[in-house]
C-alpha cells in the first residue's frame, strides 16, 4: 500500500502557531508528509466579511501537487462560504483556524489534532475519489454531526465533538468497504484516526467536568488509603 504524500504550508500569519515536529513525528502508513513551507503575507480579503476567496488564497498557495499527493494549506483567516476546510483543486486544500482555534484552546484540544484529523479526511475522500476536488469532497461528507471523520461541522462547537473519540460511522464505513481501496485500507484507516485522542491529562479534566460528585468521592477515598498507607508505614517502620 503506497502512502500519500502531503506538503504542509503555512499560509500567512498563525494566530494559532502549531509544532511541524509533532505533525513530521505522526506516525502513518497511509501518508507521509514530505514538505513543510511557509507563505508569509496573505493580501487584503475580497470576499464580503473580510473572507477570502478560493482565488485569493491560491494566488499565494500555488497548486504543485500531482495524482498521488496533497497540497495541505493552514491558515488563520475566514475562507468562502463559511468553509473551515476547503478543497483549492483537484489536489489541494486549505484548512481555517480563524473560528477553531479559539474553540480548541477553550477545550484545551491541541491544534495539532485538529489538523491530523483534517488530513485523515483528506487522505480519505482523495482514496476513494482520486481528488479532493469540492465536488468529490460534497459526495463523501455528511451534514450530521456524528462523532465521524467525515463529519462536516456546519455548527463549528461540533468540530470539537468530532474529535472526542474520531471514528467512522456506519454508513461512511459500508461506503469504504464498497470502494475499491488497496487491501487492508480501512482497517488502518481507523486503527489510525482512534489515536488522534485527548491527552491522559485531558481525559481526566473532561472526566472531572463531566461527573464532579463521583470525582470528590474518588479523591476522597485516594486520600485516606493514602493516609492508612502512611500510617501503616510509620508503624511497621517504628516496630523494626
Amino acid at each position: 500500500m503506497s502512502r500519500t504524500k502531503i506538503e504542509i504550508c503555512s499560509v500567512g500569519h498563525q494566530k494559532f502557531p502549531f509544532s511541524t515536529r509533532i505533525l513530521r513525528k505522526w506516525k502513518s502508513e497511509l501518508f507521509e508528509v514530505t514538505e513543510f513551507r511557509d507563505v508569509q503575507l496573505l493580501p487584503n480579503s475580497d470576499g464580503d466579511d473580510y473572507t477570502y476567496s478560493d482565488e485569493s488564497i491560491a494566488n499565494v498557495f500555488p497548486v504543485t501537487s500531482t495524482e498521488d499527493s496533497i497540497q495541505f494549506g493552514i491558515c488563520s483567516v475566514p475562507l468562502a462560504d463559511s468553509f473551515y476546510l476547503r478543497p483549492l483543486s483537484e489536489h489541494s486544500c486549505i484548512l481555517s483556524l480563524s473560528e477553531l482555534g479559539l474553540l480548541l484552546q477553550a477545550q484545551n484540544r491541541r491544534i495539532e489534532d485538529f489538523i491530523l484529523k483534517n488530513l485523515y479526511l483528506a487522505v480519505g475522500v482523495h482514496a476513494l475519489k482520486n481528488s479532493i476536488g469540492l465536488e468529490q469532497a460534497l459526495q463523501v461528507v455528511h451534514d450530521e454531526s456524528r462523532g465521524c471523520i467525515f463529519d462536516m461541522n456546519p455548527n463549528r462547537a461540533d468540530a470539537v465533538f468530532s474529535m472526542e473519540r474520531l471514528s467512522l460511522c456506519a454508513d461512511c464505513k459500508a461506503k469504504l468497504q464498497r470502494a475499491s481501496l488497496p487491501h487492508g485500507f480501512l482497517e488502518q484507516f481507523e486503527r489510525e484516526i482512534r489515536r488522534i485522542r485527548p491527552s491522559l491529562y485531558q481525559r481526566i479534566e473532561a472526566f472531572v467536568k463531566k461527573q464532579p460528585l463521583v470525582s470528590i468521592l474518588v479523591a476522597v477515598v485516594v486520600g485516606l488509603s493514602l493516609e492508612l498507607l502512611g500510617n501503616f508505614v510509620y508503624d511497621w517502620l517504628r516496630g523494626r
